[in-house]
Order: structure tokens, then sequence, then C-alpha cells
């Protein structure tokens, strides 16, 4: 069973007065493999998302933007914050909310090896094999059967029907050396030079806009301590942002609880913060 578990957000946005317009991003119903955080592709998805709705409401091609993401679509948001000078540049950007983004993945691929959604890893591995195609025999030397059919698996798969098949997966089990898929990662330099890189790392390009950056402190999924060196490193590439810690006491570790919940107790915050940005608000005040 599949359900939209974003509409709130869409629904809550709109009765704002904000016209709203979702990327779909890459793969999984569009053409192509899900790029998961590739945050190049992920930000030139959503800035081609902000010019169709433009274009398509009719209004000028710089009446404000905002962009508002959770998680991967946090990593998404803040791409295209990143983005938009070089990419985008006739947009008015007034402000992001990126929520969670996976910043740094070789600390999410740790996060999530035993995890409820064990099953994301192989997502980023996959949009790597596709882009990087030279990536595939050091993978198929790296797997073993069960982990040929994880990446298989996996490219079909959505959240939902990755916790059904993979959940609490120890990659471990996924190679044919023992190590985990963090420690290949880690280690392998023509593979660790992928995921370190500028497509899937963020933090090297400067914002031409504020930014809203929220992170549970107990977040099981996405470590707190990747978005306080985000929000730094912005800072120190001359960026204005807000940092918010969600408090929310650690919880069943391990299920994503402390990931998720804050996507939605935190959408208020967001949403205020926003508007006052479209209302010329200084963000900080």
């Amino acid at each position: 069973m599949n359900f939209n578990y974003e509409y709130p957000f869409y629904a809550a946005a709109s009765a704002l007065g904000i016209r709203v317009i979702a990327a779909d991003l890459i793969g999984l119903g569009t053409p192509g493999q899900h790029t998961y955080v590739n945050h190049t592709e992920e930000g030139h998805a959503t800035l081609d998302a902000a010019r169709a709705g433009l274009a398509f409401s009719g209004v000028p091609a710089d009446s404000p933007v905002a962009f508002y993401g959770y998680s991967q679509g946090g990593g998404a948001a803040a791409g295209a914050a990143e983005l938009v000078a070089s990419y985008a540049p006739e947009l008015s950007v007034k402000g992001t909310f990126a929520g969670a983004p996976p910043s740094d993945l070789l600390e999410v691929v740790k996060a999530v090896d035993n995890h409820m959604i064990a099953g994301v890893a192989g997502y980023a591995v996959n949009g790597a094999l596709t882009r990087y195609p030279e990536l595939g025999p050091l993978m198929d030397r790296y797997l073993n059967d069960e982990g040929k059919r994880y990446l298989a698996a996996a490219a079909d798969e959505c959240i939902g029907q990755s916790v059904e098949n993979w959940e609490k997966t120890d990659t471990r089990t996924l190679t044919v050396d023992g190590r985990s898929l963090a420690e290949i990662l880690q280690q392998d330099p023509q593979v660790n030079a992928v995921f370190t890189g500028p497509n899937y790392r963020l933090d090297d390009r400067a914002l031409n806009a504020p930014m809203l950056l929220i992170n549970a402190l107990h977040d099981d999924t996405i470590p707190y301590g990747q978005a306080r060196e985000l929000a730094d490193a912005y800072r120190g590439l001359g960026g204005t942002v807000d940092f918010v810690t969600d408090p929310l006491p650690e919880m069943m570790p391990k299920t994503a609880m402390n990931h998720a919940i804050p996507m939605f107790s935190q959408a208020g915050t967001a949403f205020e913060w926003l508007v006052d940005r479209f209302n010329g608000v200084p963000a900080g005040a």
C-alpha cells in the first residue's frame, strides 16, 4: 500500500497562500534509476520544478520562491540552495528549509546499517552505479549473491517495500569479505571519491538566501553532528543559517522514530520561518 505522507505539508502551505509544486526528482516513476542523495541532480530537479511552477502559474519569473524539504528532500532543498546561483540565477529565492539533510552520505550509510530502513543504502549505491558505471566491477567484486539481490531489489523499491524486505539488515552479510557497506564506501579510494565528491556532499557552495536547518539531537538516521557541521560550513561561506535542535528524547533506536517525528512536529516552525522570509523579515530576527 502506498500513501502520500507529505500531503499535509502541501495542504498547510496552500492554506498559508503559498503555491506548491512537489519535485518528483529522478527515477521511481520517471525515466532512469533513482539517484538517491545525488544532491546535484536533486538540486537541479528542484530548481527545474520551481521554474515550471512559476511558468504554469503565469507569474513573473522573478516571483519569490522558497525550497522546503526533509530528509532526502532536505538534501534536495539544500542542493537547490547551493546551485541556484549557477543553475537558475533568474529565480528570486527568499529562503530554504532543509530538515535533517543527508550532507555526509558515508555517515548516513553507517547509521542505517542494522536499521529498519537499511534498504536505503541500496538506493544510494544503485544511483552511483548508474552515474559512475566504472564502479560496477568494483561492487560486483565486493558483494556476495545476497548483496547483489539487495541492490537488484532496491532498484525498484521505496521505503515501505524496503522496510518489508530489508528491515534490520546487517550489511556485513551482503559482502564477500564481511565488511559493512559503510566500510567499503569509506575504504575503497575510487568508491570513496564518488561518495565524498561534490555531487554527494553538501557544504562547499555558498548560499544566496537564508536557510533554516532543523535536526533532531537523537536522530538515528541522519546523524545530528553532520547537520551542525553543515550549518557551520555555510556560515563560514558567508551564509545566513538559523539552526534548530529538536530535543525529542531518544526512543526506539534504529527505527527512524527520532528522524520521522520532527518532520511533522517541526513543520509549523518551518512554515512560520518561510512566511517571514516571504514577508521580508530578516532571518534571525
